[in-house]
């Protein structure tokens, strides 16, 4: 997710030029990236991740002369009996809230999708994306439920200083992290030789909350691709030598972003899991990095705090009321939307999928055509 900078301000950033490249690495656009805050979902590196997984990457640059003033990286993989399906993470990033820019980046999505053979796009605006949300309607998108990032989060300003950061905390949390400390919990950065046990740990995580696990190897992939670059950390968290908890963060543009907290389920009375979120968060700082993202809490329990309402029952003891526990600010995406390029099928989805939407057996399917394999061998995407 976006760290929650302001607004780019509305100077003139109106592209001179497109150009759609499915290169496997892109320097200059992962730069821009960086400089923008921008997430790391839309960048090349992540995009070689997915390409490990079954699907390839496609980005549309928008550039004035030489300069990069924004665009988009779309994710494709081919979907037997309809194409191709693709979807846009936290973009399109742009320089500047400029109506042609957004014009133009839109514009060049779609022809690369038609290009590409992709018959059904969604696109997750990032933080910050209003006006492109807007635009987006006013272009006849299709306001969507399917979710390709999470769509709320619990995003700390690392800048303000550990006393600042600790205040701000839940009164148990910062109980919790300081008991952790008192307990003998030990944090300690990790390597690729800690990815085996990071992936046994995971399987008992999925165990105990009763939810399908990522195959570790997909992980393994993520460490490979983004590790010589400095854009992931592994960090552990031990009590009496024993590995219990661990956590594996992704490193980039001025974010830290907690990607996958795992834990055993033993010695939790020593609180493994606080010490380590406030081992990296203090890392992060330290580090000089702005933001610590959280990733990922109930939509519904973000938008009940934004309004000053109580938590939903269902938030009370969950992952969601864990990472509020931290404190910081509550931010929520807009929505995203979908483009169908076939005209039948852009009516039909228009009248039937806002009826049957919420069906769980529809929303397995969707789910299913989004984090399927392509191959038998290969792990789910994330």
């Amino acid at each position: 997710m976006d760290a929650p900078a302001s607004p780019p301000p509305a100077t003139d950033a109106s592209a001179d030029r497109l150009t759609l490249s499915t290169a496997r690495q892109d320097p200059a656009w992962d730069r821009f990236l960086q400089q923008s805050g921008a997430s790391h979902t839309q960048s090349a590196l992540w995009g070689e991740v997915k390409a490990a997984l079954g699907w390839r990457a496609a980005r549309v640059v928008a550039r004035r002369g030489d300069t990069i003033v924004g665009g988009a990286q779309l994710l494709i993989r081919p979907v037997a009996g309809l194409g191709a399906i693709g979807y846009v993470a936290n973009g399109p990033v742009l320089a500047a809230d400029d109506p042609a820019l957004v014009g133009a980046v839109l514009t060049g999505l779609r022809r690369a999708a038609r290009r590409l053979r992709v018959q059904h796009t969604t696109i997750q605006p990032p933080l910050h994306g209003d006006a492109l949300a807007r635009t987006m309607r006013e272009r006849g998108y299709l306001v969507s439920t399917t979710r390709v990032t999470p769509p709320a989060s619990v995003l700390l300003d690392c800048t303000v200083g550990r006393d600042t950061l600790l205040a701000a905390m839940n009164p148990r949390t910062r109980y919790n992290v300081q008991l952790g400390a008192r307990r003998g919990v030990v944090v300690r950065e990790g390597d690729s030789d800690d990815l085996d046990v990071f992936a046994r740990l995971l399987e008992a995580t999925a165990r105990r909350q009763r939810f399908t696990a990522l195959p570790g190897d997909y992980f393994r992939t993520m460490w490979e691709i983004l590790q010589p670059y400095g854009h992931v950390r592994l960090t552990l968290a031990e009590y009496d030598s024993e590995v219990v908890a661990a956590q594996l963060a992704v490193v980039f543009g001025g974010t830290v972003t907690n990607k996958m907290s795992v834990w055993s389920g033993r010695h939790g009375k020593h609180r493994p899991n606080e010490a380590l979120q406030w081992a990296t968060i203090q890392w992060a700082a330290e580090q000089g990095h702005r933001w610590y993202d959280l990733e990922g809490i109930d939509v519904k329990a973000a938008r009940a705090v934004l309004a000053g309402r109580p938590l939903p029952e269902r938030a009370h003891q969950s992952v969601t009321s864990y990472k509020l526990g931290f404190g910081g600010r509550v931010v929520v995406l807009p929505d995203a939307y979908d483009d169908l390029y076939n005209p039948l099928l852009r009516t039909a989805y228009g009248w039937t999928y806002p009826l049957v939407r919420d069906r769980r057996a529809v929303r397995r399917l969707v789910k299913q055509v989004r984090s399927r394999p392509r191959r038998p061998s290969a792990p789910a995407p994330s």
